[in-house]
């Protein structure tokens, strides 16, 4: 006879949607390949706070924070927990040490309260207010000496426990004369959400908000608090704030500045979540604004990587993307957005596509730009990528393309020390000239480290130099910058840096 709960297998899923997130884990609900952090640390605190009796082993690992080891209750949790704890080292820094400083337990604490000062310091931080009467009431601690915590981020122990969001402890700071506090607590409280603080220090310090500080919150997308210093403050929001928390993907605080103070959904909005891979406040944008807006949107969506957001661009708007697009997508081993790009889009790219995939060791980049694509490379290709020692690239480069290399190639793979790329690129055909280009090169630089790895590597032109005569620059040892500005002082037109010199400042676009 099937049990009552198996008679209404119909709602199971109703049932398990309104249940804490330990139940539906239990129930084989979640995905734990796909769990995120927050999930599975919400598991490990239902477990604390219902005191669940069950294999803790059992449940998802994460490294939980004294937050949620303060929600422990019983003693035997407490002995759960510590069990699993691979070190018998207490400090103040032991996380699930905050259990005991929530509850006040003396004997576990025994090891610390020969430090009482310390231990109060860690009790105002972790907003253990009990404990910090204990300590004040039997081990000695003058509550107007915690005014100063030495050693610490905000030493202030108002500020402390303020910006910690413990309210309780900074009225009991207060309350208790140690009620030192910097305008900052009130800043940064405002910026952390803790509404509720910044009434406090509003109301019996009398601070009061700055239009900066409003503006500051937009980052961290507090409705409660922009609302509060808005309306009840009269700040001003700054006319940029939609572009602002549309960059950071705060969908909510979108809605909440355009459909409550009718902040525009800009083209700069819209460009910036897109750019940003914020998917849901680009469709909120898109469906809401009447601007047109750059190839900006696609072009930063390709570089960073935002396949969805680029999708949804190409199917959804007009504005199509540039060359650097693609460019950028193969610089930056995107090789989903690559093949997006390749198969949805006609704007196509250039040879600096090759050449900095080359140059970043995305070897799969390369050979998907070389049977698919007919942009090409350029010498960069082999030069970059022989210098970072990507010689399984430089060879197929040099077998399967036409544009060879110059003698940067040996000389970069020399300074670098890269002996495998040397060795090779000595192999081929047509060498011997670069090599002794790149000879002439180093000892003209005076840079030992390059000539001798070109004499190690039997480049001609190394074996009769006279080692002492020569003048060494200590200086060109350093690094490229040397190796550089005489290369580009040459008079070469096509002359290029070990790095992406040309247009380079692209690299930064976004």
């Amino acid at each position: 006879m099937p049990s009552h709960w198996e008679s209404i297998e119909a709602v199971h899923d109703v049932v398990f949607a309104h249940s804490c997130p330990l139940t539906q884990f239990l129930n084989d609900r979640f995905d734990i390949s796909s769990l995120s952090t927050k999930a599975k640390v919400a598991i490990w605190e239902e477990a604390f706070r219902s005191d669940w009796p069950g294999n803790l082993a059992l449940l998802p690992a994460v490294n939980l924070e004294a937050s949620s080891y303060r929600l422990i209750r019983t003693r035997s949790m407490y002995a759960r927990v510590q069990s699993g704890v691979p070190t018998s080292v207490v400090s103040m820094d032991t996380p699930h040490l905050a259990a005991a400083l929530e509850n006040v337990w003396l004997d576990e604490l025994a090891p610390l309260k020969l430090a009482p000062l310390a231990l109060a310091h860690a009790a105002v931080f972790g907003g253990h207010v009990a404990l910090l009467e204990d300590l004040v009431s039997h081990a000695g601690v003058d509550p107007t000496a915690l005014g100063e915590i030495k050693q610490s981020y905000h030493p202030l122990a108002m500020d402390a426990a303020a910006l910690a969001g413990h309210l309780h402890m900074v009225q009991w700071l207060h309350n208790a004369g140690s009620n030192e506090v910097s305008y900052q607590a009130l800043e940064v409280s405002a910026c952390l959400g803790h509404l509720e603080i910044v009434h406090w220090l509003m109301k019996h310090r009398g601070y009061r908000p700055s239009a900066a500080v409003l503006s500051n919150i937009l980052y961290s997308g507090h409705i409660n608090v922009i609302d509060f210093f808005a309306r009840d403050c009269g700040l001003q929001l700054p006319g940029d704030a939609l572009s602002i928390a549309a960059q950071h993907g705060q969908l909510q605080l979108v809605h909440y500045l355009h459909e409550e103070w009718g902040h525009p959904c800009s083209s700069e909005a819209f460009e910036k979540a897109a750019i940003y891979g914020h998917l849901p406040v680009v469709q909120y944008l898109h469906a809401r604004s009447t601007e047109s807006c750059t190839t900006d949107a696609m072009d930063g969506a390709a570089c960073l990587g935002h396949l969805d957001t680029l999708r949804f661009l190409h199917e959804h708007r007009t504005e199509g993307c540039t060359t650097f697009a693609l460019d950028a997508a193969a610089r930056n081993n995107r090789m989903d957005v690559l093949e997006f790009l390749h198969e949805h889009r006609t704007e196509g790219g250039s040879t600096r596509a090759m050449d900095r995939a080359a140059h970043r060791g995305h070897e799969t980049v390369v050979r998907f730009l070389h049977e698919h694509r007919m942009e090409g490379c350029t010498t960069r290709a082999i030069d970059w990528a022989a210098s970072a020692g990507h010689v399984s690239i430089v060879r197929f480069l040099a077998t399967q393309r036409s544009e060879g290399c110059t003698f940067r190639a040996y000389l970069w793979a020399a300074v670098n020390h890269r002996f495998q790329v040397l060795e090779y690129l000595l192999s081929l055909n047509g060498a011997r000239p670069m090599a002794a280009q790149a000879v002439e090169c180093a000892l003209r630089l005076g840079n030992r480290r390059a000539f001798t790895a070109l004499q190690t590597a039997g480049c001609p032109g190394t074996q009769d130099v006279a080692m002492d005569a020569v003048v060494w620059d200590d200086d060109s040892e350093a690094g490229f910058a040397l190796v550089d500005d005489v290369l580009q002082d040459d008079g070469d037109e096509d002359g290029y840096w070990d790095w992406d010199s040309d247009d380079s400042t692209d690299a930064c676009m976004f």
